[in-house]
C-alpha cells in the first residue's frame, strides 16, 4: 500500500470516529487530532539531482520540510517528463522543521541508455502534499565486452617474471588486473595485482617475486566493466627458471687436497664445497668454473667468459689471493732456512698490502659486470697452523708468521667486498678451521682437516672436512 493510500485511510478513519459517539478510547480520539491529525503545515519538497549513474542504477536525492509533522517522502520515475511515474520508493522524513537531505538507491532498477524522469514528493499525516519538479537523468549505454590479451611471460628468472597484457576497453570505464597461481591448481589465481582503469587501450603490466625457482605458474589478464563484469583473458603458462649458482676461483675452491677429482685438468673435486651445493641443490643449475692454479686475473678471465655468468645468476662464490700473494713460494721457503722464508714472507706481505686490493677490486668489477644481481660470497683462507709442528720443517716463529700472513689475507679479503657492495658478502673461514689445523691430532688424524706437507700439489689445502667448513657457511646464506 503506497503512502498515498495509507494517508486517506487514516484520514478516513478519523473522520468516521470522530463522527460517532462511540469513542470508547481516548487514545483513538488523541489520535485523530493536534499534530498530524489536524493543523499541520503542508510540507515542502524539493528534487535533486540524480547521482552515481551506471547502466542499471542511479541514486535519487532531494529534500523534505516536515514542517513538524509526521511526514513521509516518496521517490517517483518514469520515462516521461509529465508522468505517469508508475516506479516509487518511499520512506520516513520524519517531522524536523528543516529542511532534510534523502536519497534513495535505484540498484538494478533501470535499463541502459535510457532517458529517465524523477520527482521528489512529500506527504503528512494529514494528506497534505507536496511534490517537486522532474528531474530528468539517463543511464549509460550498455558496455560491451572488453578486448582481452595476455601476453607471454617474459624476464624469468628463479624468483620472478614480468606478466603483462592489453585491454580495449571500448569506451566503457573499465578496471583492470593480472591473477596469476600455481600452474598445479589451472583453475585457480590466488594471487593478482591491479592494473590500469580507464576508457581506451590499457596495458596491465606487472614484475611478481617471491615465485619458486623450476615451478610451473600460469596467470592471466583480465578486465571489468559495470555491464559485462568480469572478462578474462587467455589463460598463459610459464616456469621459473632453476636457481643459478656459479663458482669461481682457485684450489681451494675446486676441491684440491681431497683426493677425489671428476675433472682433471683443473681438479674440479666432488668433495669441494660447489659440488657438494649442487648434491644439495639438485633443482638448481650449478656451474662450477674453479680451477687450481687460478690468480685474480684467472678468475676474470672466468668471469668475463660468454655463458659462465648471467644476468639472471643469482649466487657467485669464489676465493682467490694465494697465488698472487705467492703462497706456494712462501711455503716452499719457509721449509728450509727462517731467514729465506721470512724474506719471502715480507714479499708476500707487500702483495697483500699494496698489489692484492685493486686485483680483488678487478675481479669483483668483473663479476658485477656480468652478473650485477648476483649475490657474491667471497671466502679466505685459514691459518694453516696451530703451534704444533709434526713435521719438522716449520718452527713456531714460522708457523706464528704464516698465520699472520693469513690473517693479513683475511682483512684485505674482507675490505675489497666491502667496497664491493651490498650483494658482496664476506665469510671468515678461519674460526671453523681453529683446532683442525696442519698437524692436530698428528699428521694424517681425523682432526687434522687441513693437509701436512707432501710432495703432491694436496700441500696445505683443505681435505674433505675442511671442504665441508667452506659449504657450510656458503649453506648458511643460500639456504
Amino acid at each position: 500500500m503506497s503512502v498515498r493510500l495509507r494517508t486517506t485511510c487514516s484520514i478516513a478513519l478519523c473522520a468516521m470516529l470522530s463522527s460517532t459517539a462511540l469513542l470508547l478510547f481516548a487514545g483513538i480520539a488523541a489520535a485523530c487530532s493536534g499534530p498530524g491529525g489536524g493543523g499541520c503545515t503542508t510540507p515542502t519538497a524539493s528534487t535533486g539531482s540524480a547521482t552515481a549513474i551506471t547502466t542499471n542504477s542511479a541514486t535519487l536525492n532531494g529534500s523534505v520540510n516536515a514542517q513538524g509533522c509526521i511526514t513521509y517522502y516518496l521517490f517517483e520515475w518514469g520515462t516521461s517528463s509529465s508522468g505517469p511515474f508508475p516506479d516509487s520508493i518511499e520512506g520516513s522524513a520524519g517531522k524536523e522543521t528543516f529542511p532534510k537531505a534523502v536519497s534513495t538507491n535505484l540498484t538494478g532498477l533501470l535499463q541502459p541508455g535510457t532517458q529517465y524522469y524523477f520527482r521528489l514528493s512529500a506527504i503528512n499525516s494529514e494528506g497534505k502534499e507536496a511534490t517537486g519538479s522532474a528531474v530528468p537523468f539517463k543511464t549509460t549505454a550498455a558496455c560491451p565486452k572488453p578486448i582481452v590479451t595476455t601476453n607471454a611471460a617474459a624476464s624469468i628468472t628463479d624468483a620472478s617474471a614480468s606478466l603483462s597484457g592489453s585491454v580495449n576497453a571500448n569506451g566503457c570505464q573499465t578496471t583492470t588486473k593480472i591473477e596469476w597461481g600455481l600452474s598445479s591448481s589451472p583453475n585457480t589465481y590466488p594471487n593478482s595485482v591491479s592494473g590500469p582503469s580507464g576508457t581506451g587501450m590499457l596495458s596491465p603490466a606487472s614484475t611478481v617475486s617471491g615465485l619458486q625457482p623450476n615451478t610451473g605458474y600460469h596467470y592471466r589478464v583480465s578486465a571489468n566493466n559495470p555491464s559485462t563484469g568480469t572478462t578474462p583473458g587467455a589463460d598463459k603458462v610459464f616456469t621459473t627458471a632453476k636457481t643459478r649458482y656459479v663458482a669461481l676461483g682457485d684450489s681451494y675452491s675446486s676441491g684440491v687436497g681431497t683426493g677425489s677429482y671428476f675433472e682433471p685438468t683443473c681438479k674440479r673435486s666432488s668433495y669441494a664445497y660447489p659440488e657438494l651445493m649442487r648434491s644439495s641443490h639438485p633443482n638448481w643449475t650449478v656451474v662450477n668454473a674453479t680451477c687450481e692454479n687460478s690468480w685474480a686475473s684467472n678468475v676474470i678471465n672466468a668471469a668475463s667468459t660468454p655463458g659462465i655468468l648471467t644476468p639472471d645468476t643469482k649466487w657467485v662464490t669464489y676465493t682467490v689471493g694465494g697465488n698472487d700473494a705467492l703462497f706456494v713460494e712462501t711455503m716452499i721457503y719457509c721449509a728450509g732456512p727462517e731467514l729465506l722464508c721470512l724474506a719471502q714472507l715480507n714479499t708476500s706481505q707487500d702483495i697483500i698490502l699494496y698489489k692484492l686490493p685493486d686485483l680483488l677490486d678487478q675481479v669483483n668489477n668483473a663479476i658485477k659486470a656480468k652478473a650485477p644481481n648476483a649475490k657474491v660470497i667471497v671466502l679466505d683462507y685459514p691459518r694453516l697452523f696451530n703451534r704444533v709442528d709434526c713435521t719438522g720443517l716449520y718452527s713456531l716463529n714460522e708457523q706464528n708468521n704464516l698465520n699472520a700472513a693469513a690473517d693479513m689475507m683475511k682483512t684485505t679479503i674482507s675490505s675489497a667486498t666491502a667496497r664491493a657492495g651490498s650483494n658482496f658478502i664476506f665469510r671468515d673461514v678461519i674460526p671453523g678451521f681453529l683446532g683442525h689445523a696442519v698437524c692436530d691430532g698428528g699428521s694424517g688424524s681425523s682432526t687434522e682437516w687441513i693437509n701436512g706437507p707432501n710432495l703432491s700439489k694436496e700441500s696445505f689445502h683443505p681435505k674433505i672436512a675442511g671442504q665441508q667448513v667452506y659449504y657450510n657457511l656458503v649453506k648458511g646464506i643460500t639456504g
